[in-house]
């Protein structure tokens, strides 16, 4: 018999999509797991949906708790789950139903201690764009290191929680962050710090919904500096136990001070301005500044002056031997995303 799965789904006030993320779950073609819904205190009707799937099918489990936010609820979560594996949905996304089937399959033949699924991206509003198949996609077998290069520098494999199956071992005295945004980070790096191997699939059997109103696309607020916090203990982490990956830590770091930097609107800009005035006059970083810091610095600055002309140049020139060209800039505006961009013009 195949092993217990326990799936956590964290969930508050998310009634208008919870019916499509539980009935996906329900739908599994993976036959021995529960469902955990973890009520963290909602007030818009989830709590009592949740009750009625639970009393309706054995399959379903409901926590309530009192609202502590999304890591507390996962937290409560692995505390109260059963099984031997553990996978995370958040509770206005859903999955195929081979999402399991093919994660177990994959994490299996590999000898994985964690198997990750690609994901579809669903814009509200917008349709699906691909379409489930039932038969496992190749998959690759990757070191812990590889692992961990792929997250740093972003290539195919995400920080994220969901779109994962994991062994319960690799959980023990792991706790989310509480009270902290994008909490997915540092879990992620004890993790893959403790699997041997890490499966990874090509199939897109998760469907990440975005809404308007999620933490992703709200405006700039200082509790999105959380990430930036994550990075930095991230990069000096990586630096401490995985020397070798450090340049690609630092760029890591580098991305998301870039992404916090184009979030910041009208009188935080003038702050930006300031700095960069006072190194044009000549005062720059003190001496005991790391490289990484002062290069956060100047990349910041130079490509806040490039969005505020419209591209006064077609070169940004950083040091004697970096340069970021105009094309890279529109990019980086433009993504978002400045990890890729970063490790390809990073040259000193």
């Amino acid at each position: 018999m195949d092993p217990l799965v326990s799936i956590i789904v964290p969930v508050y006030n998310v009634k208008p999509y919870l019916n499509r993320c539980v009935n996906s779950l329900l739908g599994q073609s993976y036959q021995n797991m529960e469902r955990l819904l973890v009520d963290d205190g909602s007030t818009d009707g989830s709590e009592t949906l949740c009750g009625e799937y639970a009393a309706q099918d054995a399959r379903v489990r409901v926590l309530h708790k009192k609202n502590g936010g999304l890591s507390d609820a996962r937290n409560a979560g692995v505390d109260a789950a059963k099984g031997e594996y553990l996978s995370f949905v958040d509770g206005d996304d859903w999955v195929s139903p081979y999402y399991i089937e093919n994660l177990y399959r994959a994490l299996e033949q590999a000898g994985a201690d964690f198997s990750a699924s690609c994901f579809e991206e669903v814009f509200e509003g917008q349709p699906v764009q691909s379409v489930p198949t039932e038969r496992l996609e190749a998959f690759e077998i990757l070191s812990r290191e590889e692992c961990l290069r792929r997250i740093l520098y972003q290539e195919g494999m995400e920080v994220t929680t969901p779109t994962k199956l994991y062994k319960r071992a690799l959980f023990e005295g792991v706790r989310y962050p509480v009270g902290k945004l994008y909490e997915d980070i540092p879990v992620a790096y004890e993790v893959t710090k403790r699997a041997h191997k890490a499966a990874h699939i090509a199939n897109r059997d998760y469907y990440y919904f975005q809404r308007g109103s999620s933490i992703q696309n709200m405006a700039f607020n200082p509790r999105k500096l959380d990430s930036v916090r994550h990075c930095h203990a991230l990069m000096e982490n990586v630096k401490r136990d995985f020397p070798r990956l450090s340049r690609a830590a630092e760029c890591r770091y580098l991305s998301n001070v870039c992404n916090i930097l184009f979030q910041i609107r009208d009188r935080q800009h003038e702050k930006i301005e300031k700095v960069a005035l006072q190194i044009t006059n000549g005062v720059y970083p003190q001496e005991d500044v790391t490289l990484v810091s002062h290069i956060i610095g100047l990349l910041g600055q130079r490509l806040w002056f490039y969005r505020k002309t419209n591209g006064y140049s077609n070169k940004l020139k950083i040091n004697n031997t970096l340069f970021i060209f105009s094309m890279d800039c529109n990019e980086i505006v433009r993504s978002g995303r400045y990890t890729k961009i970063i490790k390809r013009t990073w040259r000193f």
